[in-house]
């Protein structure tokens, strides 16, 4: 039969069942266009239903008096989760086991599995999951309960009994393979007198073609593009585009067609309309900015330190109270900037309550509303105080929902019932196990919200089975993933999995079914592109054995073929340039920003621009502890107590004098770092220790170096370069006896060397800007402090031996003019950020922190000189 036939079926009141859901609305969509065009302005809905949902609605039928409770998936999962958990076997993932062994349950009552059979005894991993399967089905018989995994027999022995009435007609519809269970219930409703009809779509008489794109990016933007081509040919198409690992590549997926079909939306004040396509699988439930609220909300009110991720969530999100938004987040800068990664929540609510106190209210009447975290509470129990919680903390937010807010909303309180219902197998949980579960859940659960029948059309594998369209494209058909490699189930025994032929069972079995839909995708429409990528990273792909037959066209070619009078139109079109890398140069005076502008400038000319002009800063991210930035501030500040309290002999005290005078700078340092350490004396002894060991390994160092005439720390000064001026910070500057300078910048980096300070753009100009500063002619020595637990020295140059330790000299002639070199590039940099160069011309490894990327866009640039490498 063709479409038509199926059309006449749904016409004359035949039940229609197909694999899925997308294929059952297209149906019912032609339906109703069909009875448009006819002139109805009224008609029966028709019955059009997946095979799951059909099997539910059977079931439900009131006259089977005294059937057996059917689980809902998450309570049959939440069973296997408690008996798994119950056995005596050490499983390192007993949830990941559950849901495997929930699948091999479903494909043992599918494909007719005996459990008693003797390959059971095969492993370990079988024969536990015929011990689990024996406890599951004991429990529900029990208990009286069913799950949908023996529906199918169920209904079948229904009607074998009489108890049900068969339906008068059946069709199904696109059903690619069925299983021994859906034939044995066929030949049920066959037996019972139901009239059956198997039906499959009818074929294309198109082309299809096959193209290779340099990586899966450029293939993504090529099947955009010539869905835009198509359409923009002829409106009135239907295209479709499949990405069998759509689930995976989604976020990216949007991205791209977002690019090519609706780029308006990449713009900040970009549309927020319907999106020209559609695509077939929604992100988790979680992603939605409602449902990350409430999770949100439900986490930070659990006992004990809230990640500081986790509080930002919370002070950032609109979906919790009303107003003081700017309020809330400039709180947020402040945590952020006291640099602690957790929080207790009552300090938190503390510190922001004069900022904003109606979210602080709000937060405490929603944590007295869930109560205290111990002891256990039915799933029912939990679902009403995590409802009340959320309207005491005021969710979903006082801003007007769009259509796919509300929807998000109701799917919340679908999952929240669905939690609920768990009470029936009997479960209790504390907070911290309800917020887990109802987390999991969250993520797990697909949300798409409802569509809008939009004329492009992106699908996996299994929605786009049954399909047609004017217009196809494949992706990602190269010889690794097509056909698809078998993941058979690891809980069946492989030699019965291969005996009765299981889904992904083998190899060959995989090859079948992939030869199967690729003649079926080839006559699903007009015209079929199927595509692959050349190369993955470093690796070359080649075409799937399934296509090397079909003809092979250039990308190129197809999107003329689908569009050639607007390409024509637009090969000719006059291209202008503009090259805007030019800021206006700085006016005469002082110059925030110190040496950094230098370093920054160095790095990269925008980054230098960025920070020091435009005052764009990458929001900091706590650590846990210290970061190395604090602990390089820690060994600085101790250094300075050291030296200001006892000279520059300091290194060569009596040991007893030296520790003590030693670990009293430390404990001042430790008393510094504020907040980043937190309520946590343990933490702070640690790092105290860790400090102590490390300025004493430095002083043994030191202590090897010749008294200076003088001895500068931590020593400002004011530098005249040109009209302008900076204010430097020199950590230590030794006078020698002749006079001359030695610089010395403490590091506590692992890789130094002088190396750093060399060529046109130097990795490192702080200490050659120094030199410049203070006159390149009179500094004998320029040197990193290298404070390392790993080791501690002195890195530089010198003009002669013995000026530093361990520092060999050079020679005056060779030192002096390495040093000249080195402040003399420094200049040039800083003279060309004061002139406004500020090109985005990153040396290597300079965006690796640099955080600037949002703005400067050089990954952008970078993925346009790779023909689009994949960017994830």
């Amino acid at each position: 039969m063709n479409i038509m036939d199926v059309q006449t079926l749904i016409d004359d009141g035949w039940t229609v069942l197909t694999p899925n859901r997308r294929l059952a609305r297209r149906l019912a969509q032609a339906h109703a266009e069909r009875r448009l065009a006819a002139g109805a302005l009224a008609w029966e809905s028709p019955r059009l239903l997946t095979w799951r949902v059909w099997l539910r609605q059977c079931w439900d039928d009131p006259r089977l008096a005294g059937r057996p409770a059917l689980l809902a998936p998450l309570q049959a999962a939440a069973l296997w989760a408690e008996i798994i958990g119950g056995d005596s076997t050490t499983l390192l993932l007993p949830g990941g086991a559950a849901t495997t062994a929930s699948e091999a349950w479903a494909l043992a009552h599918a494909w007719r599995v005996d459990l008693d059979a003797p390959e059971f005894g095969d492993d370990g991993d079988s024969r536990a999951f015929r011990r689990w399967a024996r406890a599951y089905r004991a429990r529900c018989e029990r208990d009286g309960w069913i799950d949908e995994a023996r529906l199918a027999d169920a209904v079948a022995d229904g009607l074998a009994q009489g108890a049900l009435a068969p339906p008068p007609r059946l069709a199904l519809y696109a059903f690619d393979e069925l299983a021994p269970q859906q034939v044995a219930l066929l030949d049920a409703l066959a037996a019972a007198g139901s009239d059956i009809a198997q039906l499959a779509p009818p074929p294309a008489a198109g082309q299809a073609w096959r193209t290779d794109p340099p990586t899966f990016a450029d293939e993504l933007h090529a099947a955009a593009s010539w869905a835009r081509a198509a359409l923009a040919a002829d409106p009135g198409l239907r295209v479709g585009v499949v990405v069998p690992d759509l689930a995976a590549a989604r976020a990216r997926v949007a991205r791209t067609f977002d690019g090519v079909l609706a780029p308006r939306r990449l713009l900040p004040d970009g549309a927020a309309g319907p999106r020209p396509f559609e695509l077939s699988l929604g992100p988790p439930l979680a992603a939605r900015p409602q449902v990350h609220g409430a999770l949100a909300l439900l986490e930070g009110l659990l006992p004990g330190p809230r990640p500081f991720v986790l509080l930002s969530a919370l002070l950032r999100s609109p979906h919790l109270g009303a107003g003081e938004a700017d309020a809330r987040a400039r709180a947020e800068l402040e945590l952020r900037d006291a640099g602690r990664a957790d929080w207790p929540l009552d300090a938190v609510l503390q510190r922001i309550k004069p900022h904003a106190p109606a979210w602080v209210g709000r937060l405490l009447a929603a944590r007295q509303a869930l109560g205290p975290g111990a002891g256990g509470r039915t799933p029912g129990a939990w679902a009403a105080r995590v409802a009340t919680t959320l309207a005491a903390a005021g969710w979903p937010g006082d801003a007007t929902l769009d259509s796919t807010g509300h929807q998000a909303v109701a799917a919340w309180h679908e999952l929240l019932a669905d939690y609920a219902r768990l009470e029936a197998v009997g479960l209790r949980h504390g907070v911290e196990e309800l917020v887990a579960q109802l987390g999991r859940l969250a993520r797990e659960r697909v949300f798409q919200p409802a569509g809008h029948g939009a004329q492009v059309q992106v699908l996996g594998l299994l929605e786009a089975a049954g399909q047609r369209f004017d217009r196809l494209w494949i992706c990602g058909l190269d010889d690794t993933a097509w056909p698809p490699p078998a993941r058979p189930n690891p809980f069946l025994p492989g030699r019965l999995r291969r005996r009765l032929g299981l889904p992904r069972s083998t190899p060959e079995r995989e090859a079948e079914v992939a030869q199967r839909l690729t003649a079926a995708f080839a006559v699903a429409a007009d015209q079929v592109v199927f595509s692959h990528a050349r190369r993955d990273g470093d690796a070359e792909l080649a075409v799937s054995p399934l296509l090397a037959a079909l003809p092979r066209v250039e990308v190129a070619e197809l999107l003329e073929q689908a569009a050639p009078r607007p390409a024509a139109l637009f090969a000719g079109a006059p291209l202008e340039r503009f090259v805007d890398e030019v800021a206006p140069p700085l006016p005469p005076g002082r110059l925030r920003g110190g040496a950094a502008r230098v370093g920054d400038q160095s790095a990269c000319p925008f980054r230098a621009l960025a920070h020091h002009r435009l005052g764009a800063e990458p929001l900091a991210a706590p650590a846990q502890g210290l970061d190395a930035l604090a602990r390089g501030n820690l060994v600085h500040h101790a250094l300075q107590r050291l030296w200001e309290g006892e000279g520059d002999g300091v290194a060569r005290l009596a040991p007893e004098r030296r520790r003590a005078a030693v670990t009293l700078a430390c404990a001042h340092a430790i008393v510094r770092a504020g907040e980043r350490l937190g309520d946590r004396p343990r933490l702070r002894a640690i790092e105290q220790a860790r400090l102590v060991e490390l300025v004493e390994r430095w002083l043994d160092v030191d202590a090897a170096r010749p008294p200076a005439a003088a001895c500068a720390v931590e020593e400002k000064i004011e530098a005249r370069f040109g009209d302008h001026e900076l204010r430097l910070k020199i950590d230590r500057i030794d006078t020698l006896a002749d006079g001359r300078l030695a610089i010395v910048d403490y590091k506590t980096s692992q890789k130094l060397a002088p190396g750093d300070w060399e060529g046109e753009r130097p990795q490192a100009p702080q200490l050659p800007l120094y030199a410049a500063a203070l006159g390149a002619e009179r500094v004998a020595a320029l040197a990193y402090g290298k404070v390392h637990i790993e080791g501690c020295r002195y890195i530089g140059v010198a003009a002669d031996d013995g000026l530093l330790p361990g520092v060999r000299g050079l020679g005056a002639e060779a030192a002096a003019g390495f040093i000249d070199g080195a402040a003399a590039a420094a200049e040039r940099l800083l003279r060309q950020h004061v002139a406004g160069a500020a090109a985005v011309d990153p040396l290597d490894q300079a965006c690796t922190y640099c955080g600037l990327q949002p703005l400067c866009r050089v990954l952008e640039r970078e993925d346009g000189a790779r023909s689009g490498d994949d960017d994830d």
